[in-house]
């Protein structure tokens, strides 16, 4: 059942998109530097680029692991989400924030600042002309979500570029 599955997977993400692991050096308060794997996967061929970008974030909990073949674990609601934006033409950076630091979902006060983490990778991802930098959006889930309330203090990155949606889901109590 579990290799039917993956195949299925495999043939899935063949037909929407190419995926990859990039690992990118990201600066928070509460871990320092540290190296933050995003699997970014481009939609298909047929759509016209430059195309839009949504960077997802998971929650405290990482359910779906290695999404893609890569080595980024995230939540089943990004991974959802990652397979509708590639079916829509999106571009997608799913993020990773807990890669080699050891959390657990209980851990709530010792997370890394992900809204810290979505500004660099947003900067980052903005140098490739394959993507509209006028059309990145972001969305993250609980923990994720959180993120997400955090980035709407500041909707800027690169100076002159403004998110261009932020989705908070079933952000945590007391987010506000």
């Amino acid at each position: 059942m579990v290799r039917i599955l993956a195949l299925g997977c495999l043939f899935f993400l063949s037909q929407l998109a190419h995926a990859e692991t990039i690992f990118l050096e990201l600066t928070d308060r509460n871990f320092g530097k540290t190296e933050v794997p995003i699997e970014f996967i481009m939609p298909d061929q047929t759509h016209q680029t430059p195309v839009p970008l949504v960077i997802l974030q998971h929650g405290s909990t990482q359910d779906k692991k290695n999404v893609f073949n890569g080595l980024v674990n995230t939540d089943l609601h990004q991974y959802q989400l990652a397979k509708l934006a590639l079916q829509t033409g999106f571009a997608v950076a799913i993020v990773d924030a807990f890669y080699k630091k050891g959390l657990k979902p209980s851990d709530k006060g010792k997370f890394p600042q992900a809204h810290i983490y979505a500004q660099q990778i947003a900067e980052f991802l903005s140098q490739n002309t394959n993507l509209d930098k006028n059309n990145f959006f972001y969305s993250g889930f609980s923990y994720g979500g959180h993120a997400a309330l955090m980035l709407m203090n500041n909707l800027n990155f690169l100076g002159n570029y403004k998110w261009a949606g932020v989705v908070s889901a079933e952000p945590p109590c007391g987010s506000f």
